[in-house]
Parts: C-alpha cells; sequence; structure tokens
C-alpha cells in the first residue's frame, strides 16, 4: 500500500477514492483493517467480474492453485453453485509441480503443451493418480509436449465430469467465462474451448475477477451513495493514511457462548476503532458483550418456497 501511495505521489496525481469493497475468505477482516466502505459475497463478486467480460455469461469457471468453483448463470441471475469439497489436486497447482517434475518452467510447459500434435489421453480419472498413465504414455514415446497436453485436457474433464459431474455440457450455455490462475495457462484453456465447443472469454489476469467484482460493487454502490448525499465524502479508506499503510491490531483470544460448542474466537482491535472476530464455525459469533450476529436467509430455500406457492396457484 506505500509502494501505490508513493507512485500517485511520483507521478504528481491527484487521487480521490469514492468507494472501496473487500471480497473473499477473509471480507469481513480486511474490511474491518482498512476501514473499507463495502463487502460482497466472493461468488457475486466474481459473477460481476464475468458479466463484465461478457454480458451473456452462461457459466463461469474458476480453477485456481487449490480448489476449483463454478456458477451457472440464467437471465443474467445464478441458477446454482457448484465446487469441489474435497480433491484439489486437478487444479493449477498440480500443473505446476508436474512442469517441476519434467524440469520445466510453467511456460515452457504451457508452450509445448500448446504445439503438442498428440496429447496424450490421460482419462478422466483424479489427478493423484495420473503418474503411472504419464509413464505408460513415456513408454509409448510420447513426447513432453504431448503429455503436457494431456494433462491440460485432464485438469478440465476433472473438473467438468468427475468434480461437476456433467454428462451433458449443453447445461454450460453457450457463452463460458473462466478465471482463476490456472487458466493463464493457455493449454488449459484451450482444452476447455475444444472439450465444449463454446464461446469461452478470459482477461489477461483471470486471477482477479474476484477483486474486479468486488470494485464494480464499491463504484456501483458508491456511485448511488453520492447521488443520494449531495455532500458525500470520499470513501473511508482515505481517513487515516498511516493506519492504512501501517496496520495495527491488537488481539485477544475469547470463548463464545453463543451454544454448547463454545468456539474459541479471536477479537482483532484495529486502529482505526474497528473490531472484528474470526475463528467462528457459525453465525452465532458475537459482535458485542452480550449481541450474536442476526442470522441470515437461505436464499435457495426461498426460491423454492415461491416455486411451489407459483405451481400451486397454477
Amino acid at each position: 500500500m506505500q509502494t501505490f501511495y508513493d507512485e500517485i505521489k511520483n507521478r504528481n496525481i491527484d487521487l480521490h477514492i469514492i468507494g472501496s469493497a473487500a471480497t473473499g475468505y477473509g471480507e469481513d477482516l480486511i474490511r474491518s483493517a482498512f476501514n473499507l466502505d463495502f463487502g460482497i459475497v466472493e461468488t457475486m463478486a466474481h459473477l460481476q467480474g464475468a458479466q463484465w467480460v461478457n454480458s451473456e455469461v452462461s457459466f463461469v469457471l474458476d480453477i485456481g492453485g487449490q480448489d476449483m468453483k463454478s456458477i451457472f448463470v440464467r437471465n443474467g441471475l445464478i441458477s446454482n453453485i457448484e465446487l469441489n469439497e474435497a480433491c484439489s489436486s486437478g487444479c493449477g497447482s498440480f500443473l505446476q509441480n508436474f512442469a517441476a517434475t519434467m524440469q520445466l518452467t510453467l511456460s515452457e510447459f504451457t508452450a509445448a503443451a500448446c504445439l503438442a500434435p498428440h496429447p496424450a489421453d490421460l482419462g478422466t480419472r483424479c489427478t493423484v493418480f495420473m503418474n503411472s498413465k504419464v509413464k505408460q504414455s513415456l513408454r509409448e514415446n510420447a513426447t513432453i509436449g504431448d503429455i503436457a497436453a494431456g494433462l491440460a485436457y485432464s485438469v478440465v474433464k476433472n473438473c467438468l465430469f468427475k468434480v461437476l459431474k456433467i454428462s451433458n455440457l449443453n447445461v454450460l450455455g453457450q457463452n463460458i467465462v473462466v478465471q482463476g490462475g490456472t487458466f493463464k495457462n493457455d493449454a488449459v484453456y484451450r482444452a476447455l474451448e475444444l472439450l465444449s465447443e463454446k464461446s469461452v472469454s478470459a482477461t489477461d489476469y483471470p486471477e482477479l475477477m474476484g477483486a474486479l467484482g468486488a470494485a464494480l460493487y464499491a463504484k456501483k454502490n458508491a456511485r448511488t451513495k453520492h447521488l443520494e448525499q449531495a455532500n458525500a465524502d470520499e470513501t473511508k479508506i482515505c481517513e487515516n493514511h498511516d493506519n492504512l499503510c501501517h496496520l495495527r491490531a491488537k488481539t485477544k483470544e475469547l470463548q463464545c457462548k453463543g451454544c454448547t460448542n463454545q468456539c474459541t474466537v479471536i477479537r482483532f482491535d484495529f486502529a482505526n476503532g474497528n473490531r472484528c472476530y474470526a475463528g467462528n464455525k457459525c453465525e452465532k459469533v458475537f459482535f458485542g458483550k452480550n449481541s450474536a450476529k442476526e442470522k441470515g436467509y437461505n436464499g435457495f430455500e426461498l426460491k423454492r418456497e415461491i416455486f411451489s406457492a407459483q405451481m400451486t396457484q397454477i
């Protein structure tokens, strides 16, 4: 953050930040630490980022280094979400480790895969068990490029057919947007295009799509705030430059009394006056001395109730 402010100063830029937002696993913690204006659920942030890439997006596939998630979109709204709950082997870290095993950089590994004339058929089994298939292919005179291309295909196949259990690729719709650092690998991107036979879109920085979605959300809500409040100030993140660049917090270990589990909770007290709790296993973690967080509603349950009511009327 200090580097960012130094760059602004060196370029003599008059900076005015009107909105800020956080998303991801540490949303509440980061929002409290840096005094951000808004927080947005990770899936919604990724959807907004995908819709910025392609407004007609029907399916979002995010493959990171250790996990993957997918968002099915219908009429601009999320219709279903799927993610891997156990195995993370078919992700970006697997390809990186395999490239290292072959004594190649990831960029060399990717280039070899993209130019391979005969990608090795390594099947759709979990990539943890790919070593034996790779050794067999090498014995059959497969090149390093063929192996690399086969592994790129295996990542996509593992995701679509094993994790998501998709039997008909038409459920993906016609407009796919990919996200996550794994799709910086052109071979994986191309494998998805060839397997799905659909339009696949991405940006040069697929690993930052969640951050892009959060920024778009902050921009939209900040604009609404300024329309409603003619004299609205800049974002709260600008209130204290020193606190922003030199984050300070006091921590204290507490025990939640919300239920009989009595989870151990860490309380963070930041120099900006904000307080945040982490380590809780449910929504009952206290926000005040004797208060509890209000339980949210189940959106899918509400959707089913609305559908049921409409079907009854028919």
